[in-house]
């Protein structure tokens, strides 16, 4: 069975034991983007249950323990993302997406893997901090100080830190195959 990770000092420990390890990071267990041959333009589509299992297969043969994902994808003007986005609009959440998300933990759980979720980008590829500004008609720097925009954002780390597994009916919070929250990317 799969236990909390605890610290001390500056080490972590799995029950008695250190814990240590090499991590992988996988955008691709998020939203599947890249356009494999090259020869067209992205694809963006929510990864399928055998691309989730194939690659947290991959990482738990190669001896990995942990595994990073991307960040949550927000809606930006003119992305050519189309439904691939996590967050659609302050306080509004793609179940589709999270659906993904919940199969990404399920299947690590069951692999014996943690899993790193960052929170938010600081680019916009995947959108980002610019876009919970662009939400509300604001600059990219009012992410860091407008109350609006910070309240918008704790909206969706509440919403993900709440959510409870559509596979497994456990709480993100209470689950012990998330790693750690990454605050955020770049």
């Amino acid at each position: 069975p799969m236990r909390f990770l605890t610290r001390r000092g500056d080490k972590l420990f799995d029950g008695n034991r250190e814990f240590r390890f090499i991590s992988f990071n996988i955008p691709n267990l998020m939203v599947i983007e890249d356009a494999y041959e090259f020869t067209r333009p992205n694809p963006w589509r929510w990864p399928n249950d055998y691309e989730i299992e194939d690659a947290l297969e991959s990482v738990r043969q190669m001896g990995g323990q942990v595994a990073r994902t991307y960040v949550l994808s927000v809606y930006r003007d003119g992305s050519d993302m189309g439904e691939c986005v996590h967050v659609r609009r302050p306080g509004e959440f793609n179940e589709e997406g999270f659906r993904a998300l919940d199969k990404v933990i399920e299947v690590a759980r069951r692999k014996g893997i943690r899993v790193i979720i960052p929170f938010v980008d600081q680019a916009k590829w995947w959108g980002g901090i610019g876009e919970y500004a662009a939400f509300r008609g604001k600059p990219a720097d009012a992410f860091w100080s407008d109350p609006q925009i910070k309240d918008d954002f704790k909206a969706t780390v509440r919403y993900l830190i709440e959510r409870k597994n559509s596979f497994t009916g456990v709480a993100y919070r209470d689950e012990p195959a998330v790693f750690g929250w990454e605050t955020g990317n770049e």
